[in-house]
């Protein structure tokens, strides 16, 4: 597979993509794990039936080895010869494949039935299953079979043991489909067994807070504790020391108790204008933090600065986790003000096109995690498409539908888009330049594409030779080919996490992404106004504060020009490391560069602004971390 030579360079994101590849090219064998399924085939009334369970069910610790028993009881439709059961173990973030052929290899798996005239053949598979036939005898009802998955031997064979999963995560499945009558066709039991995957013991404290907040007003600042793969140490507790730079308070000290599931939520002021910074240890000194640069305004403007991710996974196709722990990581460990979970519409281990209970669960979680002025969620998907590129759709209210990439009625963008119309919603380019699949920017409409995603796990897409750029690219798919073909698209990034963990960047990643919003409120209808804006920019997951506007029209911005003016270029921008160097584009041409070499930088330029011309500011620090304004367009016309 092409995708392999990548995984040493992004372990975890990029060796997701590898096996999400896996996952498109050999769709129906995902679906029904056997491959050998002939049209017109449909669920025999003895498919899926069934009940299962696992021993132990005890919390399992990320990457412990352990030996677990499924045991599977038949019903009374029972199981014919020719007929099985398929184990499919997460194929996803560390769990060793199931394997029936080397009892010292881990993922050693055993199987035995209640029944001694029963003889079973096994078959495994790169997508971590294991096809189990009964290739003599039948199962009858109350019949068991025992898939001991892990299996040691009695310790004789220690080295037979399975490796759990990285990612903490609550209900895994051990994941079991049926074929009753042996026609090949494999059906989901109704309840699968689980476990829950809990974090490793916290090594780091993490401290969020918001980047811009006002004088004299209280604000949050969460502190977390974290394992060494960034899972949420939930058992954490402990009495932490909180400090900040003079003329902000805050308490002392603070106590995270067992009720808190490893959080504290401290409320912080300053009575003045300025920069600030919050440092964290605990007690005995082994954990310490230091927050992102905080600043005070002596006043609120008309916009102020959310930070959002809008675009993930969980495990409902190729990622890790429930929806609901998607977004409590992002509100409490991340602190991000915005989040959309973007599942795969056709691709992963489930595809929401053939489930719409899973599409609903998605709607009903996004919904549930909204509260208005504290953390804005949107109902999403992410529109796979092979030959277009991939997109993720948005939706601005409390509901939207699944439009897949594999229906004919919607698997061009021109058929989404009249599709999505009713919704309002909007639909953002991902990883545009290459990776998985390229954007084909012949099928633009600034209609419904008003943002571009110029960062994310993947890499950089902006243009060609930047850093960190984007694995596999593709000339004349990168972001600056869409502006100089016209294309009026504001910038932001995002993650795009396969691991649970939206906001932070993934383990063996070359970078991540998160968008800065300028919206006059947070909750749903602002966020959405400043999207729609393209008020936005993006960062390569550093907390950079970056406002541009010139003349007093901010980034985004489509202004009417009739004749060449002199205008003044504002740049405020405070960097989490000190700032190595800016540069204003006019046209996607570099006409002026700045080294400030300092956290915080405030410039103004004045220059001749010719109608037809557009400018952007891109930034780097010098730990190089990076951001992209939204550009400021200059039409000969009205704008639009």
């Amino acid at each position: 597979m092409r995708l392999k030579r990548w995984v040493p360079i992004a372990v975890v994101a990029l060796g997701a993509l590898w096996i999400a590849g896996l996952l498109y090219r050999r769709s129906g064998e995902v679906r029904r794990y056997a491959g050998r399924i002939q049209p017109g085939t449909s669920p025999h009334e003895s498919d899926g039936r069934g009940t299962a369970t696992v021993y132990p069910d005890d919390p399992v610790r990320v990457l412990q080895r352990g030996t677990w028993t499924i045991t599977y009881v038949a019903d009374s439709t029972g199981i014919a010869t020719g007929g099985g059961i398929v184990l499919q173990i997460s194929p996803f973030w560390g769990w060793s494949q199931p394997q029936s052929e080397d009892p010292d290899f881990p993922g050693y798996t055993a199987v035995r039935s209640s029944r001694r005239d029963v003889d079973f053949e096994m078959t495994g598979s790169d997508l971590h299953y294991l096809l189990i036939t009964l290739s003599k005898g039948e199962l009858a009802g109350g019949d068991t079979v025992r898939i001991v998955y892990g299996d040691t031997g009695g310790g004789a064979h220690p080295r037979g043991a399975a490796v759990a999963d990285r990612y903490a995560e609550r209900g895994e499945e051990f994941y079991l489909k049926v074929d009753g009558n042996g026609d090949t066709f494999f059906t989901p039991i109704e309840d699968q067994p689980t476990v829950d995957i809990v974090a490793a013991e916290a090594v780091r404290l993490v401290i969020r807070s918001p980047s811009l907040v006002v004088a004299g007003h209280p604000f949050e600042v969460h502190v977390t504790a974290l394992d060494p793969l960034d899972n949420w140490d939930r058992s954490f507790r402990g009495r932490l020391r909180l400090e900040a730079d003079p003329g902000l308070s805050l308490p002392a000290e603070v106590d995270i108790a067992a009720a808190d599931s490893g959080l504290a939520v401290v409320e912080a002021s300053a009575s003045a204008a300025g920069r600030f910074r919050v440092r964290v240890s605990t007690e005995d000194g082994t954990m310490a933090a230091e927050s992102d640069p905080i600043v005070v305004l002596p006043e609120a403007g008309e916009f102020n600065l959310y930070w959002g991710d809008l675009q993930g996974h969980s495990a409902f196709s190729d990622g890790t986790g429930s929806p609901d722990q998607y977004y409590r990581y992002a509100r409490w460990v991340s602190q991000m003000d915005v989040s959309a979970l973007t599942d795969h519409d056709a691709h992963g281990i489930f595809a929401l096109d053939e489930r719409p209970a899973l599409w609903r669960d998605l709607v009903d979680s996004a919904n549930r995690h909204y509260e208005p002025g504290k953390f804005v969620t949107f109902p999403a998907y992410e529109w796979t498409s092979w030959t277009y590129g991939h997109r993720h759709v948005l939706f601005p209210g409390d509901d939207g539908e699944i439009y897949s990439s594999r229906d004919p009625d919607s698997d061009t963008p021109s058929e989404l888009y009249a599709l999505l119309r009713p919704w309002k919603a909007i639909a953002i380019p991902h990883h545009p330049a290459g990776g998985p699949q390229p954007i084909d920017w012949d099928t633009h409409d600034d209609r419904f594409e008003p943002e571009v995603e110029v960062c994310s796990v993947h890499g950089n897409s902006e243009s060609p030779g930047a850093p960190l750029q984007i694995y596999r690219s593709s000339p004349g798919h990168f972001v600056t080919d869409a502006l100089r073909r016209g294309f009026r698209v504001g910038m932001l990034a995002s993650g795009d996490t396969h691991d649970g963990h939206p906001g932070r960047k993934s383990a063996g990643a070359p970078c991540m992404g998160i968008a800065g919003i300028w919206a006059r409120s947070l909750d749903r209808e602002g966020i959405w106004e400043a999207l729609l804006a393209r008020r936005t920019y993006g960062t390569s997951g550093q907390r950079i504060i970056l406002r541009f506007e010139i003349d007093g029209h901010w980034m985004g911005e489509i202004v009417p020009l009739s004749a060449p003016k002199e205008m003044d270029f504002d740049v405020f921008a405070v960097g989490t490391s000190p700032i190595g160097r800016i540069d204003l584009l006019e046209n996607e041409e570099v006409v002026d560069t700045l080294r400030p070499g300092d956290e915080e930088v405030r410039i103004r330029l004045r220059r001749r602004v010719d109608p037809g011309t557009f400018y952007r500011i891109r930034l780097f620090q010098e730990d190089e971390g990076m951001a992209w304004s939204s550009p400021i367009w200059f039409s000969g016309d009205r704008g639009r």
